[in-house]
């Protein structure tokens, strides 16, 4: 089981960004992965939100990688992670590898994820040729 920081970029313009980005990655979402290949061969993730443990990581905010679920909840509560921390205009994030991105879904509805060495160059391609994007960023399990 792990953490993957998803990136799912929506058209500037989008009236309702987490909304949207959210139907965009219930594509790749079942509730148990071990049903995966019956149920949806495209699953890559068993739960998400929008934040979570990444929580303003695409702005530069503080990370504490190191609470548990219960332990980030007493400390912080419930409405501690915003949908306006997680939302930012593509020329606004910060470096990939200061994020340590791990997939990207571009507006196409693609599942773009780290593979090999390469993904920084990747990442980095996905995300100037969608500039003109938001980036929402998502706490994807698998």
């Amino acid at each position: 089981m792990s953490h993957t920081l998803a990136l799912v970029l929506v058209p500037a313009g989008e009236p309702d960004p987490a909304g949207r980005a959210t139907a965009m990655l219930k594509r790749y979402w079942i509730s148990d992965l071990a049903d995966k290949y019956d149920l949806n061969p495209e699953a890559t993730c068993d739960g998400f939100t929008i934040g979570g443990r990444y929580d303003g990581i695409i702005w530069g905010k503080p990370q504490n990688y190191d609470l548990a679920p219960h332990e980030f909840q007493a400390r912080y509560g419930f409405d501690v992670v915003t949908d306006d921390d997680n939302i930012r205009p593509v020329g606004q994030l910060v470096p990939v590898e200061d994020m340590r991105v791990g997939a990207i879904v571009t507006p196409d509805g693609a599942w773009h994820e780290w593979a090999d060495d390469t993904w920084n160059d990747t990442a980095h391609a996905l995300l100037a040729e969608h500039g003109d994007c938001l980036a929402v960023a998502f706490d994807c399990h698998s």
